[in-house]
């Protein structure tokens, strides 16, 4: 009997802090890679002591000035060596990015680092955004399971919340993913589930605004009929 072939998957995980985007990225397969820009993914591996789960930690030092200091271009091209060096190996099913919020601002400021400048101009955001979509690009065409977990944040409107919501960090991560998933810790008296909400689909669009309580990697593949 010819063994099944599961095709990899690009999912962006969206949600408030501490409800649950690290834990749902690490119910994918293993051998996991997590490149980790905030304190909690050591605890979360934790919670999966069968699985091979290696976690690299970059860590953003405290800002108290403006401009910040260097910091940010030495990251990148560190994240960008492992990074590389790691999905052209074929050594881990998934690579999950926590949070891929806190990795477009040191891209972001990374650039303007190289720049030499305070801030760069509006026309120069093509070499972030570049680099941003190679991320994605690299693990989708290396057959490399890829997560990235991003804050949620506020739209605003003449300077007032208007209460919807969008996704903190780089604004084309919906586009770059097969999944756009957001996650809502819903408390249930002594216990809480998380809700997933599926946001769009580019697999299975028929999924697109179903919700799902507790959803994992084996039970999103199976909505998607894989």
């Amino acid at each position: 009997m010819t063994e099944k072939i599961v095709p990899n998957i690009l999912v962006g995980v969206t949600a408030e802090p501490k409800n649950g985007k690290t834990h749902f990225a690490m119910t994918f397969p293993d051998p996991i890679k997590v490149f980790s820009f905030d304190i909690g993914a050591d605890f979360v591996r934790g919670k999966f002591p069968k699985k091979q789960i290696d976690i690299q930690n970059f860590f953003i030092p405290i800002i108290d000035s403006d401009p910040p200091p260097p910091y940010a271009e030495k990251m990148w091209n560190e994240f960008k060596a492992m990074y590389k060096k790691d999905i052209e190996s074929h050594q881990y099913k998934t690579v999950i990015i926590d949070t891929a919020t806190a990795l477009w601002q040191v891209i972001h400021q990374g650039y303007t680092e190289e720049k030499q400048r305070k801030k760069i101009l509006e026309v120069e955001y093509y070499v972030p955004n570049l680099r941003m979509n190679s991320i994605f690009q690299a693990a989708r065409l290396s057959g490399t399971n890829l997560v990235t977990t991003q804050y949620i944040g506020a739209i605003y409107e003449h300077g007032e919340d208007t209460g919807a919501k969008k996704i903190q960090g780089w604004g084309q991560t919906a586009g770059a993913v097969d999944i756009d998933l957001w996650l809502e810790a819903i408390d249930k008296g002594e216990t809480h589930i998380n809700r997933a909400t599926i946001k769009k689909a580019r697999f299975g669009r028929e999924l697109n605004g179903a919700q799902f309580d507790d959803l994992t990697y084996t039970r999103l593949m199976a909505l998607l009929g894989v």
